[in-house]
């Protein structure tokens, strides 16, 4: 039986997108910063359930955008790669200091493929009401890797509810 024939015996054959109706999104999304790494070489891989963890150096890191200008000190992504290599789950753990001499930490998990993930960061830093937004935030970012792995471009997101 053709699709258009049981679509049709269903009453679904005039279904079009014009006839969905879509809600507005309940969040708002906004651009908060670029964080550009430098990787050294990754360690032997460690044997895990289900695949392998690497240790990834970070070897410094500047950040730069509305929300936040920093220097990123040296740090570790740890990812979990899963044995057939189509999936990571990096776990990113860096300390850096703000331009006007703020320290904080960052702790950053996710998912994705090996040439890009979507991840959540939590960040503890000072700074009064300045870095309020980043402090008690839902921050999402986005990682890509460059193909060689010695850079990676991260961009963050605040996520918010609206109204």
């Amino acid at each position: 039986m053709k699709i258009s024939t049981l679509l049709g015996l269903v009453g679904l054959n005039s279904l079009s997108l014009a006839h969905c109706h879509q809600d507005p999104l309940p969040f708002n999304v906004t651009y908060l910063f670029t964080a550009r790494l430098a990787l050294g070489a990754p360690a032997k891989p460690i044997p895990v359930p289900g695949g392998v963890r690497v240790a990834e150096p970070i070897l410094n890191g500047t950040v730069s955008g509305p929300a936040i200008n920093a220097t990123i000190y040296p740090g570790l992504a740890l990812p979990t790669i899963i044995n057939n290599q189509t999936l990571q789950l990096p776990v990113i753990e860096l300390y850096g200091v703000t331009d006007d001499g703020v320290s904080f930490h960052l702790h950053e998990t996710g998912v994705g493929s090996p040439s890009e993930q979507m991840t959540r960061i939590e960040l503890e830093i000072g700074g009064g009401s300045k870095y309020a937004t980043l402090r008690n935030g839902f921050i999402l970012a986005t990682i890509n890797p460059s193909e060689d792995r010695t850079l990676v471009i991260a961009k963050g997101y605040l996520v918010e509810n609206v109204g």
